[in-house]
């Protein structure tokens, strides 16, 4: 039955992968706390260490086909005083 309504699959997706969590003392993962830290979020390693890495503060939930253009940094988050935006991907030239 067609309610004219859209309807999409959408995933559960992680801001900070998971991968991040069992990598804590590698540098790639020291680099990306740094990042974190000169942004103001220096207690963000303690928080998502171990199981915290699934906390609903590190998820969001985006359109299925959405997803690779977060995963792939084509948008993203920005602090605007005192919300965050989403960014869209740029469409000219396409």
């Amino acid at each position: 039955m067609d309610s004219g309504v859209a309807t999409a699959l959408t995933e559960c997706v992680y801001i900070f992968p998971q991968s991040i969590a069992m990598i804590s003392g590698v540098e790639y993962a020291s680099s990306i706390w740094t990042v974190m830290a000169y942004l103001g979020f220096e207690d963000l390693p303690e928080k998502l260490v171990g199981n915290g890495i699934h906390t609903l503060e590190n998820v969001m939930t985006l359109e299925a086909s959405f997803r690779i253009f977060f995963e792939t940094l084509e948008i993203w988050f920005e602090a605007i005083v005192s919300r965050l935006e989403i960014v869209a991907p740029r469409t000219e030239g396409l």
